[in-house]
């Protein structure tokens, strides 16, 4: 067994790909910028988590997604 006792090792790892169309806008994941789209098969805490879209006019729309350990997560925002 893995006796290593460091924080990073006990959150649960899924993965996240986010798009966007138009994909010309700034994406956070709860809270945070990740960055410009697409995002494809990044690490990320499993759990529930909130996808922020901003586009340059300032339109704005949110997803929320469950993420799963070992599963990749898919979110697609849509300005219209």
């Amino acid at each position: 067994a893995d006796e290593c006792n460091h924080r990073f090792h006990r959150v649960a790892l899924g993965r996240i790909s986010i798009r966007a169309v138009p994909d010309n806008c700034e994406v956070s994941i709860d809270g945070i910028f990740a960055d410009y789209p697409p995002i494809l098969d990044r690490p990320v805490a499993a759990g529930i988590r909130t996808v922020a879209f901003k586009w340059p006019d300032g339109t704005r729309r949110e997803e929320q997604v469950e993420v799963q350990k070992g599963v990749l997560a898919y979110v697609m925002g849509r300005k219209d």
